[in-house]
Order: structure tokens, then sequence, then C-alpha cells
């Protein structure tokens, strides 16, 4: 027998009418780019479904965001310490009985890992994986056991070009890979921008992600070292396993009143606004949603060619592209210093409206509803 969840808003009162009924299994809502996509496209699409996100742990950054309209539940409130390991030792079928097992039409594993690993033993035929990120370097490798995974579910859905490549090349299943890109709610991102004002005391770049490898922020450090004038800031938004030993690198390195780590924000977009440029130092993004924020606040870009963000940044007056280096990093940076006008922040953001909310969220119902 499953287990029974807990439900944390109330059931929607449907008046009669059938709403076909969405599920989005994902490990917790923490403060990350997937998890930010799943709160946007459920929000979204319970306009028109019955939508529920289901979390293995609650407690978490993103709760507040969810809208009344979904249903949210969690199998833990609290994080378990361990826990995936005792999951992933269980077959598919009895990891999502203890975890998921509800009447769904449709269910989507938001996540290459144990989201996936769990959604491939629902008996449902209506499954999809949501892959945000590029598998090889940071993601799931190929394996029989990955291969038997992936191949039980209806659609690949991938959040970019290049991240459809980098699925395939890892795992195959070209016919079967789609792509949507990521919503952006560019209007209420400028309201959020608006909720409170910062006051950087000089020039101020800004870089907003998890503090984890992949985000390259160890290079940033290294470049703004390298670059002889002194005249800016940076601050660093985000938290992750990678803090204290940036923090210790910033302090080794004597840049302690120059680069500042803030940790985690709600609400960033205050912070992106009143910069004088975003920074995004990643050795590899899937999408690059962080961008699209900026170009939507107007604040000019300065991003290393590490995919995804290639489709995104499609001209030189959109922004800087730099080499995937520390070096690269170091010459976008004194490039804007140089001529910090270089940038079209109006074709920016015409270019952000590209991936608003509506077209994508489009593309991503013809996928998992035909």
């Amino acid at each position: 027998m499953c287990n029974v969840l807990y439900d944390t808003k109330n059931s929607e009162n449907l008046g009669g009418v059938f709403l076909k009924k969405i599920m989005f299994f994902i490990y917790s809502l923490r403060m990350g780019g997937s998890e930010k996509a799943c709160v946007k496209m459920a929000n979204a699409l319970s306009e028109r479904y019955d939508v529920t996100i289901c979390t293995v742990f609650g407690s978490a950054g993103l709760e507040n965001e969810v809208s009344d309209k979904v249903h949210l539940i969690h199998k833990f409130p609290r994080f378990i310490r361990g826990f995936a390991k005792v999951v992933y030792r269980l077959k598919p079928q009895k990891a999502y009985c203890f975890l998921v097992k509800g009447n769904y039409d449709i269910e989507i594993a938001v996540g290459d890992g144990l989201e996936s690993f769990v959604i491939s033993g629902s008996p449902q035929l209506n499954k999809f994986s949501w892959i945000h990120i590029n598998l090889g370097l940071n993601g799931t490798k190929r394996s029989e056991v990955s291969l038997r995974k992936f191949d039980s579910f209806k659609k690949i859905i991938c959040v970019s070009e290049s991240n459809r490549n980098a699925f395939i090349k890892e795992m195959g299943f070209e016919q079967k890979v789609e792509v949507a890109y990521t919503p952006c709610d560019l209007k209420l991102i400028q309201e959020k921008a608006n909720e409170f004002s910062i006051d950087y005391n000089r020039v101020t770049l800004v870089s907003v992600g998890r503090l984890e490898a992949v985000k390259g922020y160890d290079r940033l450090i290294e470049a703004i070292k390298r670059i002889d004038k002194a005249d800016f800031d940076v601050v660093i938004i985000g938290d992750g396993t990678q803090k204290a030993v940036l923090s210790n690198q910033i302090i080794k390195d004597g840049l302690y009143d120059r680069i500042k780590l803030l940790g985690e924000k709600k609400n960033p977009y205050p912070y992106i606004k009143a910069a004088d440029a975003l920074v995004c130092s990643s050795i590899e993004e899937s999408f690059g949603f962080t961008l699209i924020e900026a170009m939507t606040l107007k604040t000019p870009i300065i991003s290393t060619r590490c995919g995804g963000v290639e489709e995104i940044i499609q001209d030189e007056t959109q922004g800087i592209l730099c080499d995937n280096s520390i070096d690269g990093i170091k010459n976008g940076i004194e490039q804007f210093l140089g001529n910090r006008h270089q940038i079209d922040v109006d074709e920016a953001y015409s270019q952000a409206k590209s991936f608003d909310a509506h077209n994508c969220i489009n593309r991503f119902i013809k996928i998992i509803d035909g």
C-alpha cells in the first residue's frame, strides 16, 4: 500500500468542470533555476489544468511563490541527510509508490537525477523528464540504468538547443528530445525590482547563482584579482556548497573590500536593476535564466560562452560574450569598464521579450498535451 502525502493547500473547487491533472515532481523548492522554472510553469498551467507540485522535502525558499491555484504536496517537511541514497536502493516502481503515487493524467520529473528515477517507475504513459542541466559534465552519466530510466519517458524536455544537444550526445533518444525555453514573466520581474531600492557606492557588478563549482565563481574572483583597476565592486548573490571556499579565496587574495558574498536573496531583482552590469562566469549553463532577468531590467551583461547563453545573447549589441576562461572573464569585464555604453540595453530588452511566458508556455503545453 502506498503512502498518503499531506497537502499544504486546499484543493480547488472545480465547479463540476473536469480539468486534466498535471503533477510536477521535484526534490525541493530551493532557490535554484530548475525550481524557479517549475514554480513559474506550474503557476501558468494552473489557469487551464489542475496542477500539483509534489516535493520530497518542504520548507524551502520558493514555496511562497506558488499560486493558490496549485496544490503543493510534500513527503517530508524537512530535509533528511542521506535520503537520496536510500531511494536509489529501491526499484523505480517502489520509489514511485513511496514518494508519489497519485491519480494524475500527466507527470513531469523536474530534473535528470532522483526526480526522473522516481517518475520512471510510474505506470503512467504520459510522463516526461524535464532536463535543466547539460548531461555529461555535471548531470547523469550514460549507463544501462540511466538509459532504461530515460527510455521510459514519452518525451524528454530540454530548456535550450544547447541543452538538447548535450543530452543527445550523452544519452541518445534524439527522436523524443524536445526544446521548450523556460518561461520568463517580464512584467513580474519589473514589478519585483521596484519593491525596494539599492544604492551602490560606486560602479558595481552583480552575479546571481548557486555557489557551486559549475558557476565558476573561483574564476571570477581570480579574474578580479588580475584587473589593475580597483575602482569597482562585485556583489555575488546566492548560497551553496562552495561558500566557505570562495570566502576564504576572497580573504586570501585581499579582495574582501571589493567582492561581497551577500548570500541568498528571495528578491534579487533590485540588486540586479541597480548594478552597472551582471556577470555570468559559468563553466556551463543549459539556459541562463538570470541573463534574461537582467536584460528585462536593462542591466548590461558580461557572460562566458557557456552553452545556453549564446541562444539568449545573439548579437554583440545585446551583451558581451567572452571566452570561457579566467582571462576571458577578465577581458570581458575590462572591455565593459572601458566602454560602459557599448551594450544597447533597449535592444537587449527586445531580445528578452522573445522568451516571454506566453510563447514558452504554449510550446511546453504542445509537448506534454499534444
